[in-house]
């Protein structure tokens, strides 16, 4: 599809582009909505968890069902915010392709709207993932007060199994008791040793979050990353603490009533008997637990010392990294301040009147490049190799350069019979008629051809330096157009000039991202 007009074509991609812009402004307000419901569901969970039997889970079930619609009409929203951006960059493809409309800036311009657009797209994607990752934790966690509560039932019954244990009034002999009694201690000790084995587990859960963490977020310092370190063993020192201590009143609470029940149904007798037996079972049990505290404490002091070695480890790991990273981030902010200098060089000041107006002075840029590593000789050799005039003026964009050889090639043609030994009036006249009865050639001439320079004449001359500009190959045009001799070639000079400080800040902004490039990647692999 042809546009007719530039201003059309303009027009179009403008209101394309709002509309895209609108969407995606209605997508992203549907994916905070999404979020502020993902943040109620797990509110009401927490209150509902917190209230116990008495929680309301309807409510839960209703903020659940709040939370698919939500997300189900984010996405919808998400998915036409896409397919808007997609007609935009449809619409951006046939401008490119189309030789009226090609030159217009607005097209780079919403290509980098639809980028940022796209970018805000995928951020609140991942705000939303973030959110629901989050609110999974209050699912697990009721699930595993459940199981607990299944499981120290199952284990009552596993020890009486022809005790109900919820009855009202439970009546247990001396046997039950003593089974009971035998079966707290065991699960005391358990519970002791699930701790000990949780601390084991939460100390190389923390190596294996540091490990993920250092791929993840290489941006971060090494104090940042210490500070995360001491918050995450803390955080889960303390939820480990918290579910160990809830279990454990659960456990005395459940244990203690049935005590109570079972010893108002002996007799004094029975318990006279009960006394001595736990007398004497008290004192093996300490001896015991004396021996199981020496034992546990000699594996815990084990374990510390496994940990702080591979925590020293962690620490040279670390400061080995932030000297990468600092690397990193330098070679990142030349790679940013040599695409300025690019655009700069290609473009200059955008909006200029005139050619000298939109020449765009390169000091702001190089001085950015300079500052982000003072220390890399190789950046200060390449800035030193650009002249004060290309660091304080800028150099001409490569349009306005195509722009005044068009000018420069009739000026050229007109002068071009002329030569240095005859500069007269006549021999003008007689180059100006020349070139006015001469046949002005649009030929494409191929890059691979070969050609003798000293055979060539001055319009042959022109005529391939011309298709040279028009592919934008201005470094073969600039020698192309050196052949010249007489007149032509003083009036080209200016020009020369000009485009040789253009190819030269160029070059060395171009080698500056790709030194930029190889240091970023030596730092990272």
């Amino acid at each position: 599809m042809d546009f007719q007009s530039l201003s059309a074509m303009e027009k179009r991609l403008k209101a394309s582009l709002q509309s895209a812009i609108e969407k995606v402004h209605s997508a992203t307000e549907a994916k905070y909505t999404t979020v502020d419901r993902i943040n109620d569901h797990t509110r009401i969970m927490k209150k509902t968890i917190d209230e116990g039997e008495k929680g309301d889970w309807v409510q839960v079930t209703n903020a659940q069902e709040k939370v698919d619609e939500a997300m189900s009409n984010d996405a919808r929203q998400e998915r036409d915010a896409r397919n808007y951006l997609d007609n935009v960059k449809k619409i951006i493809e046939l401008g490119e392709e189309d030789e009226l409309t090609r030159s217009s800036p607005l097209l780079q311009n919403a290509l980098e709207t639809v980028h940022k657009l796209v970018r805000q797209l995928d951020e609140m994607n991942f705000v939303v993932r973030k959110t629901r990752n989050e609110g999974r934790v209050l699912s697990e966690y009721k699930d595993l007060i459940d199981k607990s509560r299944k499981q120290f039932a199952s284990e009552l019954k596993s020890v009486l199994p022809h005790v109900d244990i919820h009855a009202q009034e439970l009546k247990l002999n001396e046997d039950e008791l003593n089974a009971l009694i035998a079966h707290a201690h065991l699960k005391v000790d358990q519970l002791r040793q699930q701790l000990a084995e949780q601390q084991v587990r939460e100390e190389q859960n923390i190596a294996l979050a540091l490990e993920e963490q250092k791929k993840s977020q290489s941006k971060l310092n090494e104090e940042e990353i210490n500070l995360k370190i001491q918050k995450l063993r803390e955080e889960m020192q303390s939820e480990a603490e918290k579910k160990l201590l809830i279990q454990r009143k659960l456990w005395d609470s459940e244990l203690e009533e049935k005590l109570q029940r079972a010893s108002a149904a002996h007799s004094q007798h029975i318990e006279e008997v009960v006394r001595a037996q736990r007398s004497l079972f008290d004192i093996e049990e300490k001896q015991k637990i004396e021996q199981a505290v020496l034992e546990e404490r000699s594996h815990v002091n084990a374990n510390l010392v496994l940990a702080q070695k591979k925590l020293e480890g962690i620490e040279a790991a670390l400061k080995s990294r932030s000297s990468q990273d600092l690397k990193n981030r330098r070679a990142k902010y030349i790679w940013i301040a040599s695409q300025d200098m690019v655009d700069s060089v290609v473009y200059g000041i955008r909006g200029g009147a005139a050619d000298e107006s939109r020449k765009k002075p390169l000091a702001t840029e190089l001085h950015s490049i300079r500052e982000a590593d003072k220390n890399d000789d190789f950046v200060a050799c390449l800035i030193g190799a650009l002249t004060d005039d290309i660091i304080y003026n800028g150099v001409f964009t490569e349009e306005d350069l195509k722009a005044r050889f068009s000018k420069l090639y009739k000026i050229c043609r007109r002068i071009a019979k002329m030569n240095d030994n005859n500069m007269g009036l006549f021999q003008y006249c007689l180059s100006f008629l020349q070139n006015a009865l001469s046949f002005d050639s649009s030929e494409k001439f191929s890059k691979a051809e070969k050609f003798d320079p000293v055979t060539l004449d001055s319009y042959e001359i022109l005529a391939r330096t011309k298709s040279l500009v028009r592919e934008g190959d201005l470094n073969s045009a600039v020698r192309m157009l050196q052949l010249l001799t007489g007149p032509a070639r003083y009036v080209a000079r200016d020009w020369i000039n000009d485009a040789r400080a253009h190819l030269e800040a160029r070059f060395i902004a171009e080698v500056l991202i790709s030194h930029a490039a190889i240091n970023n990647y030596s730092s990272i692999y």
